[in-house]
C-alpha cells in the first residue's frame, strides 16, 4: 500500500529525473519528464503534500463555485491517486480517521443516521487507492459496474450525496473520436450514479474532452440541474483539450 511519503518521493523522482535513477525511454518519455520538471504545479504539489497536480483543478473549481461546504457528503469517481479526495476531505471537514469499504460497511447505518454534521468523502477507482485521512476508500471498484454503484448507495444510505464529481479519463489512444467517445461513456456512468445518490439541490462535476458529444451531454444535464457551466481552467495545461462541466441544484423530475 502506498503511503503519502511514497507519493511525495514519486513526485520528487519525476521532478529530478535521472538524479534519482529515472531513465526516459523514447521521445515521449523525455517530453513528459521535461514537462513535469518545468511544471510549477507539480512542484507545488510536492511542497503541499498533494498526490498530484490535479488537486489544484478542484481547488480552482471550488474557489469559483463554492460547493465543497463543511459537512458535505462527496463521492469522488476515478479518485486514484487521491488528490481530489484530499482536497475534498479538507474542505468538507472529514476529520482524520481513514477508512475502507470493508471496514465501514458494517457501520453504515450508524454512520449515515447519526453523523449528519461531519463531512464524508467516498473515493472509488478501478485502481487501488492508498488510504487517505478522513476518506472512505473503495479501490478496485469500477464505477461503470452496477454492483459498485449499489455499494455506494448502501454506504451512503439515507444521507445521500451532496456532490458527485468525476475526474475520470480513459488512456488516450491518440484517435480523437475514439478517445472522445470513451470519456463520454465514463461521464455517463458518473451521471448515472449521481441520479441514484444525489440529494435534491446537489452538485455534479465531471471532466470531458472537447468534442461534439460534450455539447449534447451538457444539454442533457439541463433536464435535471437548474444551472450548468462549462469551464476551462487556468490549472489545465494549454496542450490539453480537457474541460469541466459543473451542474448544481439537482432535481429528479
Amino acid at each position: 500500500m502506498k503511503t503519502l511519503v511514497h507519493w511525495r518521493l514519486e513526485l520528487l523522482k519525476h521532478l529530478r529525473g535521472p538524479l534519482l535513477g529515472t531513465r526516459a525511454k523514447g521521445t515521449s518519455s523525455n517530453k513528459w519528464l521535461h514537462r513535469q520538471q518545468k511544471d510549477p504545479l507539480v512542484k507545488r504539489a510536492v511542497v503541499e503534500q498533494y498526490r498530484c497536480r490535479s488537486a489544484y483543478k478542484l481547488i480552482e473549481l471550488d474557489d469559483k463555485f463554492r460547493f465543497l461546504n463543511k459537512g458535505a457528503v462527496v463521492v469522488d469517481c476515478g479518485a486514484s491517486p487521491g488528490a481530489w479526495s484530499q482536497v475534498a476531505a479538507q474542505r468538507v471537514d472529514c476529520g482524520a480517521s481513514p477508512g475502507a469499504w470493508s471496514q465501514v460497511a458494517a457501520q453504515r447505518v450508524t454512520t449515515t443516521s447519526t453523523n449528519t454534521q461531519g463531512g464524508m468523502v467516498v473515493a472509488l477507482d478501478i485502481q487501488e487507492i492508498a488510504d487517505l485521512p478522513g476518506v472512505l476508500v473503495m479501490g478496485g471498484s469500477d464505477v461503470t459496474d452496477p454492483l459498485v454503484q449499489e455499494r455506494v448507495r448502501e454506504l451512503l444510505g439515507r444521507r445521500g450525496a451532496d456532490v458527485v464529481m468525476s475526474d475520470m479519463a480513459p488512456n488516450a489512444s491518440g484517435i480523437r473520436e475514439m478517445d472522445h467517445q470513451k470519456i463520454m461513456q465514463l461521464a455517463e456512468s458518473a451521471l448515472a450514479l449521481s441520479h441514484s445518490v444525489l440529494k435534491e439541490g446537489g452538485v455534479f462535476l465531471c471532466k470531458l474532452w472537447q468534442g461534439p458529444l460534450a455539447n449534447v451531454f451538457r444539454s442533457r444535464l439541463k433536464a435535471n440541474f437548474s444551472f450548468t457551466k462549462e469551464c476551462r481552467l487556468q490549472s489545465t495545461r494549454q496542450s490539453s483539450s480537457e474541460l469541466f462541466i459543473y451542474a448544481e441544484q439537482y432535481h429528479s423530475t
